[in-house]
Formats: C-alpha cells, sequence, structure tokens
C-alpha cells in the first residue's frame, strides 16, 4: 500500500513561519503596484456611480487571482520566487475546490473589509489617508484621492 506524501514529507520539508512571513511580506510588495492601479480605478468608479460594484470587482479579481495561481503554478508570485509550493497529499498542486477551502477565511475577511468600506463611505471620508485592507492576506493600498 502507498504512503500518502503527509507520511514520507521530512519536517524541513515544511516551510516555517519566518519563511513564511518574507513571503507574505514579498507578496504585498509584489501586488502593490497592480493593487493601486486597479484600486484608483475602483474607488474612482465607486464614487462616480455611487455604487460598490467596482470595489466588489477589485476584491472578486484580487481573490481570483491569488486562488489560480495557487490551482495552476502551486503558489502565490513571492512562493514561486522563493520556490516552495502549495501541494496537497497527493503531492499535486491543489484542485480549485481546495484552494477555496485554504483561502476560506482570508476570503471571508477580505469579503468583511470590502462590505465595510463599500457600506459606510469611508474612502470619500478620508482624503489623503492611506488605507490599508487585508484583502486575501495582502495589503491593499488605497489612496481616495489621486496624488
Amino acid at each position: 500500500m502507498e504512503n500518502s506524501l503527509t507520511d514520507r514529507l521530512a519536517e524541513d520539508d515544511f516551510v516555517g513561519f519566518w519563511k513564511r512571513l518574507l513571503i507574505s511580506i514579498l507578496d504585498t510588495l509584489i501586488l502593490a503596484l497592480p493593487m493601486y492601479f486597479i484600486n484608483g480605478w475602483a474607488v474612482s468608479a465607486a464614487e462616480q456611480y455611487q455604487s460598490g460594484i467596482p470595489l466588489w470587482l477589485q476584491w472578486i479579481l484580487l481573490s481570483l487571482f491569488n486562488i489560480l495561481m495557487v490551482v495552476k503554478f502551486g503558489g502565490t508570485p513571492a512562493r514561486l520566487l522563493l520556490r516552495t509550493r502549495i501541494v496537497n497529499e497527493e503531492g499535486k498542486y491543489p484542485s480549485l475546490k481546495q484552494a477555496v477551502v485554504r483561502y476560506i477565511f482570508l476570503l471571508v475577511n477580505s469579503l468583511l473589509a470590502v462590505i465595510v468600506t463599500a457600506g459606510n463611505g469611508t474612502l470619500s471620508k478620508l482624503p489623503g489617508f492611506l488605507y490599508l485592507a487585508c484583502v486575501t492576506g495582502h495589503f491593499m493600498i488605497a489612496w481616495p484621492e489621486p496624488m
């Protein structure tokens, strides 16, 4: 009978806390510039049309990006740069369902951040304020007014 991957893995095959922290910081830095522009569009469109739909689209895009990166490549951009991968118990990249389950708590957290942001108009009330929201494990930089 074949052993599962978790039975065969050694202790040093797992990524520790500090490397995970580094991966998170690098992912934040890698995605900060694209998210800045996407967020600028989303905030501008949300205020122009008086609708939270652009903020929802932004959230959906970043969530899908992170989930699909894990499914297709086995990790986020920083995880790939540091040559670490996310695998399931068969040693393969996670399926779509496994990736969604993996990120479910971060998705719920970011969903609540979008609801709060869209619901109370925080972005339009705080001009020039650097708004940091944890979105699927990354910090999103949003400027209410163009710089």
